[in-house]
């Protein structure tokens, strides 16, 4: 798998650390019902666009180890006529709840599920409904499913019951199958996707933090120009939803208790391109759905930049057309224009249809080239005595001094006169001349991170990073990134290196996370101990290739 990241450790991190516990294997069967009998007595208000009445409806029985439960699905079928353009039979799309351009679906030929989402799971931190019936929510991590995982599992049922016979009931090609949502639901059709494989298209659509919203990307302050749009010259991004608000009593339920357990955005080791990248493969098709305006709290350049991430991936697979993105102007949902590049692109992708759709537009925003006009420019420079009085205020937390390399220093704490001694005086502890060199890291607003480079034991080919460190106010925002991002230009354009190594401590999880984003790999056999304070801390030994 490309862009460094391994789809079984992805996988086993989104189970035990958010989502919770994949479940499968049921034995599932289904009932036609005939057309909802609500539908002439009443219907959704105009305020609530998750009530889900009208359609036929199918009742989806599931069993598993003597536990049953069951729950209705709203099915709406096209017309003969217009799915006749489908000789393998319709397309469809299960949607985990109501959409708005159903109408326009159906008159190209495809066919709709929509999902009664809170009674397959309840959107609370309760853990009830027909997911839970099954599989009750205990206190050990494998006994744990959060509510995204929970409606996703709901939506793959709906996908049983279509194999298991609901295809030939319906008309219904069970391979062109789709998932799709909004905002909370958005979230848990890109945790579906990584989830289920069976599904063709994965389409989430405005799903914000814990879906395709990077945790450690905010927009907060940042001014967008969005006229090719419609919208504003000028749109200043305002709140974007924080890790706090997901652990809160209100959202806290979509996850596993384990998610509970990391404090800052930086603490959690993969990002959120992780779930588009599970559905990398060669016969899956990823598209999605955001809006430019009105999505302050969900974040929307962060889902830009996830989406850039995830791409490089497909890219790196020779699969960049099976990767898809439309943002519009405005509107938490998926719209008319969202659905007509929907159908456009899902039968250019699977039945290979002329339909005009233009891939170049799938895959930018207009977000592509703000990105610098938004981002303070960072440089590198060498290490001044005055950078040891920044360094020294932000290795204060004991915990942060040791996870640096204190050890090389000794004891705790140190001072600024101590940092410029090892660096200025004692040339970082390497005996050859001209072997050490540190640097920092800053903007137009002055010092914001320092690092050093060395060579070991006088070969020139290889270079060591060590003694990294960020302002604490800057950290889980990308700047530590940045910086080794720079002092990687330096070592192999530069220096000419060959190889750079750098090591860390196991339990220093965001370094880990974040030295593994820039390319680094762990070399096997090179790990060791170090004896931090009584204890021993296992030190990871990681190495970068030139690209």
């Amino acid at each position: 798998m490309g862009y460094n990241m391994n789809k079984e450790e992805l996988m086993k991190f989104y189970e035990e650390n958010m989502y919770g516990v994949r479940r499968s294997g049921e034995t599932v069967s289904y009932e036609l019902l005939g057309p909802d009998p609500a539908v002439n007595k009443k219907s959704p208000m105009p305020w609530n666009p998750f009530a889900v009445v009208g359609g036929d409806l199918v009742k989806i029985n599931v069993e598993k180890d003597g536990r049953s439960t069951s729950f209705i699905v709203h099915a709406y079928l096209p017309e003969k006529d217009k799915a006749a353009k489908y000789p393998g039979g319709s397309p469809f799309i299960i949607c985990m709840h109501p959409i708005a351009p159903k109408d326009y679906a159906l008159e190209q030929g495809y066919a709709l599920f929509f999902m009664e989402s809170t009674k397959i799971a309840s959107d609370d931190k309760e853990h009830n409904g027909a997911f839970y019936d099954i599989y009750p929510y205990g206190t050990c991590g494998d006994e744990q499913t959060g509510a995204l995982a929970a409606w996703g599992w709901g939506a793959s049922k709906v996908l049983d019951a279509i194999y298991g016979g609901l295809d030939k009931e319906y008309g219904l090609d069970a391979k062109a199958s789709m998932i799709t949502g909004v905002s909370r639901y958005g979230k848990a059709t890109a945790v579906c996707g990584a989830y289920d494989e069976r599904f063709r298209m994965v389409i989430p659509s405005c799903s914000g933090a814990g879906g395709l919203a990077l945790y450690n990307f905010f927009s907060e302050g940042k001014t967008y120009n969005f006229r090719k749009a419609g919208g504003p010259a000028e749109y200043t991004y305002q709140k974007n939803e924080p890790l706090s608000c997901l652990q809160s009593d209100a959202e806290r339920g979509w996850f596993n208790d384990k998610f509970l357990e990391y404090k800052e955005p930086s603490d959690i080791p993969y990002d959120q391109e992780g779930l588009p990248i599970l559905c990398c493969d060669k016969d899956r098709y990823y598209f999605v759905i955001a809006s430019y305006t009105g999505e302050d709290w969900v974040n929307a350049p962060s889902m830009w930049e996830c989406c850039k991430r995830a791409m490089k991936a497909y890219e790196a697979e020779g699969l960049s057309d099976n990767f898809a993105i439309h943002f519009h102007k405005e509107g938490h949902a998926v719209i008319g224009e969202d659905m007509e590049l929907i159908v456009s692109y899902f039968n250019r992708m699977y039945y290979g249809m002329d339909t005009g759709v233009d891939m170049d537009a799938l895959h930018t925003t207009l977000f592509a080239g703000q990105e610098a006009g938004n981002a303070e420019v960072l440089r590198l420079r060498p290490y001044k005595k005055q950078d040891s009085e920044k360094i020294a205020s932000w290795l204060k937390d004991e915990d942060i001094f040791w996870k640096w390399g204190g050890e090389r220093f000794g004891a705790y704490p140190i001072s600024a006169a101590d940092i410029d001694k090892k660096y200025s005086e004692q040339n970082g502890d390497c005996a050859e001349y001209d072997n050490f060199y540190p640097m920092a890291a800053f903007t137009d607003n002055g010092v914001v991170g320092s690092f050093i480079m060395r060579y070991i034991n006088g070969d020139h080919s290889i270079v060591r990073f060590g003694w990294v460190v960020v302002d604490e106010t800057k950290r889980g925002k990308g700047y530590g990134k940045r910086m080794l991002e720079l002092g990687l230009q330096y070592a192999f354009k530069i220096l000419k290196a060959k190889k750079v190594t750098i090591g860390v401590f196991e339990n220093n999880t965001p370094a880990y996370a974040c030295y593994k984003s820039l390319g680094f790999k762990e070399a096997e056999g090179e790990e060791r101990v170090v004896n931090i304070k009584g204890e021993d801390w296992k030190l990871i030994e990681l190495y970068r290739l030139p690209d």
